[in-house]
């Protein structure tokens, strides 16, 4: 099964607040307000979620799935935390799209890693249109919570550092200077969480 996933709705805001990224820049002034809040905010914060493979702040996406329903087993779900599950749909042999009832499965938001499993007794849907690309999909929430005080602190630090790295170094490279690499704390960090992750990978 390949891993399809889709952006449906983006995060409401970012995990900090302009003032704590001035704070870390040492900038006094209002001119950068506006560059700080739509630029480097949101690319620092997509930049850690790509490199940690999560989501931060609340945000929903859709899970696509060619030819029909996974396997039998509990369903890990990428894009962690995971949040909650919006619904389950597919398209069946009549070319009809349904809505799978939340009665037949169960989820467990608890950890890195979100899951779902069918409850007992329950199969997946066998009315499913089989070898059609994007036949069933599943729409779900992930990310720590609807703020920034619901992340990490040692994520909101990596997306403080990620933010001083691209507002010094605004182009792919500086003539007349060594490339700037991507300061080694931020590397040590996502260092950190991955391994956590390793270790917590479900079997």
């Amino acid at each position: 099964m390949s891993l399809n996933l889709s952006l449906i709705t983006a995060p409401l805001q970012e995990p900090l607040e302009v003032a704590e990224v001035k704070d870390h820049l040492r900038i006094t002034g209002i001119d950068e307000d506006a560059y700080l809040q739509n630029i480097i905010l949101p690319s620092a914060r997509m930049s850690v979620e790509v490199a940690l493979n999560r989501a931060l702040i609340n945000q929903t996406w859709e899970w696509v799935w060619d030819g029909g329903f996974p396997a039998s087993g509990a369903l890990h779900f990428p894009k962690p935390p995971l949040s909650s599950v919006t619904y389950i749909k597919y398209t069946d042999t009549s070319d009809v799209e349904q809505t799978w009832s939340s009665a037949n499965y169960q989820t467990d938001t608890r950890g890195e890693f979100g899951r779902l499993w069918l409850t007992d007794g329950t199969v997946w849907p066998n009315d499913v249109k089989l070898s059609t690309p994007g036949v069933a999909w599943v729409r779900f929430v992930a990310g720590y919570g609807a703020d920034g005080d619901a992340v990490p602190a040692s994520i909101r630090n990596l997306v403080l550092l990620m933010c001083g790295h691209m507002y010094q170094n605004r182009e792919p490279t500086v003539t007349g200077t060594i490339v700037t690499k991507i300061p080694y704390a931020f590397q040590y960090l996502v260092a950190q969480h991955m391994a956590r992750d390793f270790e917590h990978l479900p079997t």
